[in-house]
């Protein structure tokens, strides 16, 4: 899938960037890369109740592009733009 290996050019891209961003920056940096390139993901927001925390993340389909998955089961989304 395209956007998938253009997610993974992003990370390797990051590397050599002087942009060190929290989930938010780092997740709208990789939406506004990839429809750059014409390719569609979800940016995902999602909280955890206990203790209460707040976590966002990009993914096509079920593929989260910029997170572990083990990070993410911790949360609920509850929004996906």
């Amino acid at each position: 899938m395209a956007a998938i290996e253009a997610g993974r050019r992003f990370w390797t891209l990051m590397a050599y960037l002087p942009i060190e961003g929290e989930c938010l920056v780092r997740s709208a940096l990789l939406v506004r890369f990839l429809r750059r390139q014409g390719l569609r993901a979800d940016w995902v927001f999602g909280v955890r109740l206990c203790p209460f925390t707040a976590h966002c993340w990009v993914q096509v389909g079920e593929v989260c592009l910029n997170d572990d998955v083990e990070r993410l089961v911790a949360y609920t989304p509850i929004m996906v733009r």
